[in-house]
């Protein structure tokens, strides 16, 4: 599979992709663990957003963006 098809396939950047398959300094399980894009919430908080997201979608709550943001700085 070529970078532009495997790219679009993944949905990664095509320069990303192409930069990590020529870097011979990590291994394969390095490079599986690789968060692509920024990272502005730690682990802990972005796993309580989504189970708060996951109930209020089965209590009927639509949540919209600002409710969201609004939440999650709340936590913070």
């Amino acid at each position: 599979m070529g970078y532009l098809r495997a790219s679009k396939y993944f949905s990664v950047p095509t320069g990303t992709l192409e930069r990590y398959v020529k870097d011979t300094s990590r291994t394969v399980g390095e490079l599986l663990n690789v968060n692509f894009g920024r990272t502005v919430l730690s682990s802990e908080l972005e796993n309580r957003l989504v189970e708060y997201c996951i109930t209020m979608d089965q209590r009927y709550h639509g949540l919209k963006w600002h409710n969201i943001k609004r939440t999650l700085f709340s936590w913070q």
